[in-house]
């Protein structure tokens, strides 16, 4: 009842006071009614209308990969990307194939430092990662978060790695939580950040560089 705008009105100043601000974008915003067939949970989507309130509180980018971003299939994301597009805001691990959702989105603050932002899932339905030359979400596999962060790391002086991992409903880290996340540090990631629990979880560092396994929600 109060519009698209109400869950952003008591954050938006303190999502506008950071340089650079990302958030996980927990389901595609379509019009789209094909939802898809191998989501074992519930369908997630958002109407149209939250593109527009999420750019005006200061959100610069999302991370798209997740286990429900392509809820409502390719079109679904499609319809979300050019959304997104509209309204100037940023997206990163999601796309037209597997290259191009394992891409990073470089963004630069005010006063010229550089940030990629990669991302990866590891708790998507198999049919929901993208292919060669298929649409889909970038999935969390070692060789590939290697290859990705280290050439980031590579053209860029700052790369955070958000990760959609981990056991739902649990504050426990996951054996392979840690493999994953130390693998983002060692390929030469400054920040890794997880999502998917729902709860908070701890935080550690490795190497000098902070891992925050789950935000929990919002």
């Amino acid at each position: 009842n109060n519009g698209p705008g109400y869950p952003w009105s008591e954050i938006s100043s303190l999502l506008e006071s950071y340089d650079i601000t990302s958030v996980n974008l927990e389901g595609p915003l379509c019009r789209s009614e094909d939802a898809h067939p191998d989501q074992p949970s519930l369908h997630v989507k958002g109407e149209d209308s939250c593109a527009s309130p999420m750019a005006e509180a200061g959100v610069d980018a999302v991370c798209l990969a997740n286990d429900h971003i392509m809820d409502y299939g390719s079109q679904g994301l499609e319809e979300t990307l050019n959304l997104l597009h509209g309204v100037e805001i940023g997206s990163f691990g999601a796309g037209a194939s597997g290259q191009v959702a394992a891409e990073p989105l470089v963004k630069e603050n005010e006063r010229g430092a550089l940030v990629a932002l990669l991302a990866f899932c590891d708790v998507a339905p198999p049919t929901y990662y993208a292919t060669e030359d298929s649409p889909g979400l970038s999935e969390a596999a070692l060789d590939c978060i290697r290859e990705r962060v280290a050439a980031a790391a590579d053209d860029t002086p700052y790369v955070v790695v958000m990760l959609h991992w981990g056991e739902m409903g649990s504050k426990d880290i996951t054996p392979r939580q840690k493999e994953l996340a130390r693998a983002c540090v060692d390929a030469g990631a400054d920040l890794v950040v997880g999502s998917h629990p729902h709860v908070v979880q701890g935080i550690e560092l490795w190497d000098g560089v902070p891992i925050i396994y789950s935000l929990g929600n919002l």
